[in-house]
C-alpha cells in the first residue's frame, strides 16, 4: 500500500461525512492487514522519515510501532532491533516534532515513554540526560518529556509487572530533584523576564506584603481579638496596623498579574503540570529542593489578573497537592510562615478594592477561587493550629481578620458556605482546646471577642431586612439531603453561629428576636406588609438558633428562668398572631408563606426546648409559684397547638410532633386540662381528615397521655382505665384510619419498657387477630394491603415479647406469609405490585423476631422456605428488580448466622469441659445460608456484593466462621476460589480492598490447607481464565500466592497478584 492511497483511505474515514459505517469497516479491515505485512514496519519508518508525509499517515504509522510495543521482548524481536527503533524514535521525535500537529506529536511522545518504561535504566542507562540536553535545543519538548514521564512512570495501570512497576518508581525517585530542577528554572525564569507588574499597594502604607498586622486596635485590648461589630460592614471594616516585625523571611513583592504570552504560557502550565505529578507522591525534602519549589509556585499561584489566572489556578493545585498530604519539613518554622505570608498576601489582595469599583475577588476566576479556598481548608485543617502553638510570632490575628474579610467578600453563597466550612474547622479546633489550660496563642478566651463578632456577622447575612437581594434570590432546587438552596443555606449559617460560643449570642439573638417580633406584633389586623414578611422570616432565622442554644438554659435552669420564660412567652405570641397559626386565613401569597415558615419554626424551637419544661415541670411539684409559672405557659401551648391540627400540612405536623414531645417527655397530667378532654371527645372523627404524619403524632400523643407514667396518681388511674378509654369509638372509624391508629400507639412504646407495652397490648390484643386476618381479604388491594403489613411488621417490632407469647399467633402469621410467597405465582405478583410489598414486608417481620428464642424451633422450615421459594424464586432473578429487598434478605440471613450462632455451631463450653461435640449442631441449614450468599458473587449488583463481603467479616469476626470444622470441610476452598475469582475480575475492581480483606481472611485461617490448595489448583486456575498466558507467568502468580505468610504481606502479594494477572492476561491478548 503506498503512501498516497494509505492517505487517502485515511481521509475517508476520518473527514468524509458521507463515509458509511459498511466502508469503515472496510477500511478498518484494510488497514489491520496491511499491519501484518512483513514489511510494515520498514514502510512506517520511510513515511516518519519522509517530511512530505500527511499527518494521518505519519499517525498510522506510530499505531504500527504500538503494536510492535506489544511484543517487544517476544523472541521475534532481537534486541539490536529494540534499539534501533528506540533510538530512531527518539531521533524523529527530537527532530521532527515541529511538522507534526499536536495529535502526532503526543502520540510519538507517549510511544518514547512507554519504551522507557520498559527499557529504563537497564537498556536505555541515557535516557534522562537526553531529556535534559533538550533544554538547549526544544525547552517544550524537553518538559513535555519531563511531564509525561512523571506521569506515566508511577501510573497506576496494569501494563507492567508490579516488580517493574516498584523498580521504575525507585529510579524515578532518585531523578526528581533534576527534573525539578528543569521545571522551577523554566518558572522562575519566566517569572522574572515576563511579570512586570508593580507591587500591590497597599490600603495602609508600609506593610504590605509584611507581617505584625494587629487584630487590636491601640484602644482594644492586645490580649483580644475583635472582629466587626454587627452593622459594620466587612468591606469597610477598618483594622488598624502596629508596625512590622522582622520574621527572617524574604520581603519580595508579591505580583498578582503580568504578560505571559504565547510558548511562554504553554511552558509554565507544562512545568507546574510536571511538578504537580511530582508533588502527589514524592517525599519533599530538601533534597527536592523542596523551599524553592514551594516558594516558586506560589509566584505563580498569586496571579490573579485575566491573563494569567490559569497559570495560578495550576499553582494553587500543586500547592492544595502539598497541603492535603500534611507535609511537615523539617523546617516547619520557615515553611509554615511563608505559607502564611503568601496566603495572607493573597487575601489582603483580593479584598481591597479594585480602583473606583467593587473588591477584587467578585471578579475574580471561580476555578481560582474555588482552589484557593481549598488551599484555606487544608491550611486551616491541617496546620494552622499546630503552628500557633509552636511558631513564634506567628500571625494568628492577622489571618483570622483577612480570612474574616476574604469570607464576607464572597461573591456567590456557594463560595460564602464554603468558607463558613472552614470557621467550622477552626472552631471544632477551638473547642477541643477549651480544656486544656495551657492552650498557649490558641487559647479560647483571647479570641472569643473576635468569633462572637463573626457569628454576629454570619446572623446579619441570613436576614432579609439586610439582604433581600441576595436571599430572594436562592432557588427551590433541592440538595442531596431533600433541602432547598435557602434552608442549606440557613442551616449552615445556624450551626456556625451556635456551636462555640452558646451564652455569648444570646444577647444579640434576643436584641434580634425582640426587634423582629416587635414589627410582627405591630402589624396585627393588617395586611401584612413587605418589612413584615421579611420580620416573619427573620424570625425563622433566630429561632433556628434559639433552638440550637436551649440547652443554656436547661444546664443552668434556675439562673435563666426569667430569660427563658420571656423567650417562651414571646413565642407564644407569635403563635397568637393573626395568620401564623393558620396562613390560610389570609390571601395566598409570600406573606402567608412566611407566616406558615414561621409558625413551622415556633413549634419547632418549642419542641427543642421541651427538656426546659421537663425541668420546669420537676421543679412546679415541689413549689406553688413554680407550678403556677409552668401552668401559665403550659395550657396556651397546648391551646394552639390544638387549634393547628387543622392549619396547613406543615404545621399541623409540626404541632402534633410538639404535643407529642409534651406527652412523652414533659409528662404533666394533661387530661386535667378541659381543652385536652374537649378534644378527646371529637378526635376520631377530626382526626380522619388530618394529613398521615399529623394523625400517627395525635395518636402518639393520646398514647403517651394514657400509658406513660407522670406525677401524682397518674399510673393508678391509667391502668385502670386506659384500656376501655382508647378502645372507645375505635371499631367504628374505617380500616385504614384504624390501622393507622393501632400503628401510632404501637410506635409510641417501641422503645418504653414493659408496662407501657403491656397496656398498649391489653388494649389492641382483641384487634390483632381480626385485623391480621383481613390479609388474606385484601390480599390484592394495593391501598390497605401494604397498611395491613405495615401493622403486623410495627406489631411484631413494638410488642413482640407480648405477642410471642400466643406461639399460635406467631405460627399463624408466618404460615399465612407462607402461603402467599409460596408457589410460581410469586414472580408474577411481584412482577404485578402486591407482591412486592408482601415479600419485603415479611422478610422485615422475620428481621423483627431473628432474635426471639421462640423462633429457633421454626429455624429449618424458615430457612428452608428462604433457600427454596424466596432465593430461588426471586431473590436470585435480578430481572425482578428488587434491589431493596433484597439487601433486606442478606442482612436477615446475616443476623439469623450470628444471633443463633450456637444452634448452628454448638455450645463452645459445653466442648470446653469435655463433651466430644458440645451439643447438636445443624450444619445444613448452616450451608444452605453459605450458599445463598455465595450466589450473590456471580450476580451483577455491587450493593449486594459488598453487602455480603462484610457480612462474611463480620461473622468471621464474631463467630470464627471461618475456622469452624463445617466451613473449613465444605466451604472454605470454593469460596477462595470463587473470589480470587472475583478479584480477577475487572468490573469488581473498585471493590478490591474488600475482596482482599475477606480473601485474605480465608487464606490466612488455615495456611497448610490453603497452600496445598494453591500449588495444586492455582494454574489450573489461571490457565482457565486466561489460557494464552505462558507457563513462566503461572509459575509468577502461583509463587505470589505461595508466599502469602501473614497478614502484613497478604494484601501487598493479592493486590501484586492482581497487577501481573491484568498485564500478562493484556499481552496474551486475552482480556478479563
Amino acid at each position: 500500500m503506498n503512501e498516497n492511497v494509505l492517505n487517502s483511505l485515511l481521509v475517508e474515514f476520518f473527514e468524509n461525512q458521507r463515509t458509511s459505517a459498511d466502508r469503515k469497516r472496510e477500511i478498518e479491515y484494510n488497514l489491520a492487514n496491511f499491519k501484518k505485512q512483513p514489511d510494515a514496519l520498514r514502510v512506517s519508518r520511510q513515511w516518519l522519515e519522509s517530511p512530505q508525509t500527511s499527518p494521518y499517515v505519519a499517525f498510522y504509522a506510530l499505531s504500527i510501532y504500538e503494536d510492535l510495543l506489544c511484543r517487544w521482548y517476544d523472541a521475534s524481536v532481537r534486541a539490536e532491533d529494540r534499539a534501533d527503533t528506540r533510538s530512531f524514535l527518539f531521533r524523529v521525535l527530537t527532530t521532527s516534532h515541529q511538522r507534526f500537529p499536536p495529535f502526532v506529536t503526543n502520540k510519538l511522545v507517549k510511544l518514547v515513554v512507554d519504551i522507557a518504561k520498559k527499557e529504563f535504566p537497564h537498556d536505555w542507562p541515557d535516557l534522562m540526560q537526553q531529556v535534559y540536553d533538550l533544554r538547549q535545543s526544544s525547552l517544550m519538548l524537553c518538559l513535555v518529556l519531563c511531564k509525561t514521564i512523571c506521569e506515566e512512570f508511577v501510573a497506576n495501570r496494569e501494563d507492567m509487572p508490579a516488580a517493574r512497576k516498584a523498580d521504575l518508581k525507585m529510579h524515578l525517585l532518585q531523578e526528581v530533584p533534576s527534573i525539578m530542577v528543569v521545571a522551577v528554572e523554566v518558572l522562575v525564569n519566566i517569572h522574572e523576564t515576563c511579570i512586570k507588574s508593580p507591587p500591590f499597594a497597599s490600603p495602609t502604607d508600609g506593610v504590605a506584603g509584611g507581617f505584625g498586622m494587629g487584630m487590636h486596635s491601640p484602644v482594644r485590648s492586645p490580649h483580644a481579638v475583635n472582629f466587626p461589630m454587627v452593622g459594620e460592614s466587612p468591606s469597610k471594616a477598618a483594622f488598624p496596623l502596629s508596625p512590622a516585625r522582622s520574621n527572617g523571611l524574604s520581603n519580595e513583592a508579591i505580583i498578582h498579574g503580568g504578560q505571559i504570552h504565547g510558548d511562554n504560557v504553554v511552558l509554565c502550565r507544562l512545568a507546574l503540570d510536571a511538578l504537580h505529578s511530582l508533588v502527589s507522591w514524592v517525599p519533599i525534602s530538601e533534597e527536592t529542593h523542596a523551599s524553592l519549589v514551594i516558594d516558586t509556585i506560589f509566584k505563580f499561584a498569586q496571579l490573579t489578573d485575566g491573563g494569567t489566572v490559569e497559570l495560578g489556578s495550576l499553582g494553587m493545585t500543586c500547592i492544595n497537592e502539598v497541603m492535603s498530604r500534611n507535609h511537615v519539613p523539617q523546617e516547619f518554622f520557615t515553611f509554615i510562615m511563608l505559607i502564611t505570608k503568601q496566603v495572607c498576601e493573597m487575601m489582603r489582595y483580593l479584598t481591597s478594592d479594585v480602583p473606583g469599583g467593587a473588591p477584587r475577588i467578585v471578579g475574580i476566576d471561580a476555578t481560582y477561587q474555588e482552589k484557593l479556598i481549598e488551599f484555606l481548608e487544608h491550611f486551616v485543617g491541617k496546620h494552622i493550629s499546630r503552628a500557633a502553638e509552636s511558631v513564634p510570632d506567628f500571625p494568628l490575628e492577622e489571618f483570622l481578620v483577612l480570612l474574616f474579610k476574604f469570607t464576607f467578600h464572597q461573591p456567590s453563597p456557594e463560595a460564602y458556605l464554603s468558607c463558613l466550612h472552614i470557621w467550622d474547622v477552626f472552631e471544632d479546633q477551638l473547642i477541643a482546646k477549651q480544656a486544656d489550660p495551657k492552650a498557649g496563642v490558641l487559647h479560647v478566651q483571647r479570641l472569643q471577642g473576635g468569633l462572637l463578632g463573626l457569628s454576629r456577622e454570619v446572623m446579619r447575612k441570613v436576614q432579609f431586612t439586610e439582604y433581600p437581594e441576595d436571599l430572594n434570590a436562592f432557588g427551590d432546587d433541592l440538595t442531596e439531603n431533600g433541602e432547598n438552596e435557602w434552608e442549606l443555606y440557613l442551616r449552615t449559617s445556624c450551626d456556625l453561629v451556635a456551636d462555640l460560643y452558646p451564652d455569648g449570642v444570646l444577647q444579640s439573638l434576643f436584641e434580634l428576636f425582640m426587634k423582629h417580633s416587635d414589627l410582627l406584633f405591630s402589624a396585627r389586623g393588617q395586611v401584612p406588609s413587605e418589612p413584615v414578611r421579611y420580620a416573619a422570616l427573620d424570625l425563622r432565622a433566630v429561632l433556628a438558633v434559639f433552638g440550637r442554644v436551649s440547652h443554656v438554659f436547661t444546664a443552668n435552669f434556675r439562673g435563666g428562668l426569667s430569660a427563658a420564660t420571656t423567650i417562651i412567652e414571646r413565642l407564644l405570641g407569635i403563635l397568637n398572631v393573626d395568620g401564623v397559626r393558620q396562613p390560610n386565613s389570609i390571601a395566598k401569597s409570600k406573606a402567608s408563606d412566611a407566616y406558615e415558615q414561621l409558625a413551622v419554626q415556633t413549634f419547632s424551637t418549642l419542641s427543642v426546648f421541651i427538656h426546659w419544661f421537663e425541668l420546669y415541670r420537676v421543679e412546679a411539684v415541689h413549689n406553688q409559684a413554680d407550678l403556677a409559672g409552668f401552668q401559665r405557659l403550659l395550657l396556651p401551648l397546648i391551646n394552639f397547638s390544638l387549634d393547628a391540627m387543622s392549619s396547613r400540612k406543615n404545621i399541623s405536623n409540626a404541632s402534633s410532633a410538639l404535643l407529642y414531645s409534651i406527652a412523652s417527655t414533659v409528662k404533666p397530667d394533661i387530661l386535667a386540662y378541659d381543652p385536652i378532654s374537649q378534644y378527646l371527645t371529637i378526635v376520631h372523627s377530626a382526626s380522619i381528615s388530618y394529613p398521615h404524619t399529623t394523625m400517627k403524632n395525635v395518636y402518639k400523643f393520646i398514647t403517651a397521655m394514657y400509658v406513660l407514667p407522670h406525677t401524682g396518681n397518674a399510673s393508678e388511674r391509667v391502668l385502670g382505665s386506659s384500656p376501655a378509654a382508647m378502645q372507645k369509638n375505635e371499631v367504628k372509624v374505617p380500616i385504614r384510619h384504624t390501622i393507622d391508629v393501632m400503628c401510632a400507639m404501637m410506635e409510641t412504646v417501641q422503645s418504653e419498657g414493659t408496662q407501657p407495652k403491656e397496656i398498649v397490648h391489653q388494649s389492641l390484643a382483641p384487634l390483632v387477630r381480626p385485623t391480621i386476618q383481613l390479609v388474606r381479604v385484601y390480599a390484592h388491594d394495593h391501598t390497605i394491603l401494604p397498611l395491613l403489613l405495615d401493622f403486623i411488621l410495627q406489631l411484631f417490632s413494638s410488642l413482640r415479647k407480648q405477642v410471642t407469647r400466643d406461639t399460635n399467633l406467631l405460627q399463624d402469621t408466618l404460615n399465612l406469609f407462607l402461603s402467599m410467597l409460596k408457589g410460581n405465582d410469586l414472580k408474577r405478583s411481584i412482577l404485578d405490585g402486591p407482591g412486592n410489598a408482601v415479600l419485603d414486608k415479611f422478610i422485615l417481620i422475620i428481621g423483627s423476631l431473628v432474635g426471639d428464642k421462640a423462633f429457633e424451633k421454626m429455624l429449618p422450615g424458615i430457612i428452608h422456605f428462604l433457600d427454596v421459594e424466596i432465593c430461588g424464586q426471586c431473590i436470585a432473578d435480578e430481572s425482578l428488580g428488587i434491589d431493596e429487598i433484597r439487601s433486606h434478605f442478606y442482612e436477615v440471613l446475616h443476623q439469623i448466622v450470628l444471633q443463633h450462632s450456637r444452634w448452628f455451631f454448638g455450645s463452645q463450653v459445653a466442648r470446653m469441659a469435655g463433651a466430644r461435640s458440645g451439643g447438636e449442631t445443624h450444619e445444613k441449614e448452616l450451608l444452605g445460608i453459605l450458599n445463598m450468599i455465595a450466589r450473590t458473587f456471580q450476580m451483577s449488583s455491587m450493593d449486594v456484593f459488598r453487602q455480603n463481603l462484610l457480612t462474611l467479616q463480620d461473622l468471621d469476626s464474631k463467630t470464627k466462621l471461618y475456622s469452624k470444622d463445617v466451613f473449613k470441610q465444605s466451604m472454605l476452598l470454593p469460596f477462595i476460589e470463587m473470589l480470587l475469582d472475583c478479584l480477577l475480575g475487572k468490573s469488581r475492581d473498585f471493590l478490591r480492598d474488600d475482596l482482599i480483606a475477606v480473601l485474605g481472611g480465608m487464606i490466612l485461617t488455615d495456611l497448610a490447607l490453603n497452600i496445598n490448595f494453591l500449588f495444586q489448583l492455582i494454574p489450573a486456575f489461571i490457565t482457565t481464565r486466561c489460557g494464552g498466558m505462558t507457563l513462566e507467568q503461572h509459575k509468577v502468580l502461583a509463587n505470589y500466592l505461595q508466599a502469602i505468610q501473614d497478614s502484613q504481606n497478604c494484601g501487598e502479594l493479592l493486590n501484586t497478584v492482581v497487577n501481573d494477572y491484568g498485564f500478562f492476561a493484556q499481552t496474551a491478548g486475552a482480556g478479563r
